[in-house]
């Protein structure tokens, strides 16, 4: 039986890693040291030297300069900005919770699998058309907003609700040209002929085609527009469209959800 003694021994004479180094230094030459230790820019696990677990997880070598790329971060920035994602989606702590919270996607997802997302979206999220160049700076960004927040607020799971009853004024009116994403509803719409309204009550939906009537699309600047588009806007369109009372309540309800 080995002694308290010999193993203290054994433990002092043992030197030291360094703070950067990790179980992938022994198949991987070391880089960066000073950025900090190989998870940082690469994630996976550096406690093992099981391949399979090692790079669980892993950021390549493609995405991997997200923390040191200035500019390509900052190019991402922008295009999160001029694609006005954070009318749906929550990055770097701003931005509506009605689809994805992408801080939390960043620290969970590969930078693939959200390349993927960005150039194949689904039904109810815009095709931006994104380049190669212009979806890698966009992951590049997402990445390290994502990666600086370190308290994201809380919130809800992403869920598909299955309804009865009375047919969505929304889908009724307008969803044969636009599409609307809700907390409540979830999708509904079906055209792509027309702009997507998600968001629109909030200050993250573009203005463009109202100004200078309001800085925000409303309550009242929507009926308005739908009663006569062409007296907001003189090239748009849009038809005007007949609503009831009860079908203007239902409907700037949805937009509320």
């Amino acid at each position: 039986m080995v002694s308290r003694t010999l193993l203290l021994l054994i433990f002092l004479t043992v030197p030291a890693f360094p703070a950067f180094a990790s179980m992938c230094i022994k198949c991987h030459e070391p880089h960066y040291e000073k950025t900090g230790s190989c998870s940082v820019c690469h994630r996976g696990n550096e406690e093992t030297s099981r391949k399979n677990i090692a790079h669980s997880g892993m950021i390549t070598k493609k995405y991997a300069d997200f923390i040191i790329n200035k500019k390509a971060v900052e190019r991402g920035g922008k295009t999160i900005e001029n694609a006005h994602c954070r009318r749906c989606h929550i990055t770097a702590g701003k931005g509506n919770n009605i689809a994805p919270d992408l801080d939390t996607e960043s620290r969970r997802k590969t930078a693939e699998t959200l390349k993927e997302k960005l150039t194949e979206p689904t039904d109810y999220m815009p095709d931006f058309r994104m380049n190669n160049t212009v979806s890698d700076e966009t992951v590049k960004y997402l990445l390290n907003s994502g990666g600086s927040m370190k308290n994201t607020s809380k919130t809800a799971p992403y869920v598909v609700f299955i309804t009865q009853g009375k047919k969505s004024a929304f889908e009724d009116k307008c969803g044969g040209c636009h599409r609307l994403l809700t907390r409540k509803r979830g999708g509904i719409g079906h055209g792509d002929t027309a702009p997507n309204l998600s968001g629109l009550f909030t200050e993250f939906y573009p203005t463009d085609t109202i100004k200078p009537e309001a800085d925000r699309w409303n309550r009242e600047i929507l009926l308005k527009w739908v009663k006569n588009p062409r007296r907001i806007k003189p090239a748009s369109l849009m038809p005007p469209v007949v609503l009831t009372e009860d079908e203007e309540n239902r409907i700037t309800e949805e937009f509320n959800n």
